[in-house]
């Protein structure tokens, strides 16, 4: 079952796969987490879902460094404070 919405009890529709939430440490990304955006169809509240495995900026600065440029590109970059 998909998350619930509380306040409209209706399942949450799952419009988005793929997104990144990162994680900052100063101003460099400390690691990110790809995830999946969840909204509630009634009244538009969004979640984070499924996260898949964390990958940490060192050793993989470059390839991190992608991955965000790419998903703020596409709208789809999300920021843990």
């Amino acid at each position: 079952m998909r998350p619930v919405c509380v306040s409209c009890g209706v399942e949450m529709t799952h419009p988005i796969s793929g997104v990144v939430l990162v994680k900052y440490d100063d101003e460099e990304p400390k690691y990110i987490f790809l995830a999946d955006l969840k909204v509630c169809p009634k009244c538009g509240y969004e979640i984070l879902d499924g996260f898949g495995r964390r990958i940490d900026y060192y050793p993989n600065k470059e390839k991190v460094e992608s991955i965000i440029e790419n998903a703020e590109s596409r709208g789809r970059l999300y920021v843990l404070k």
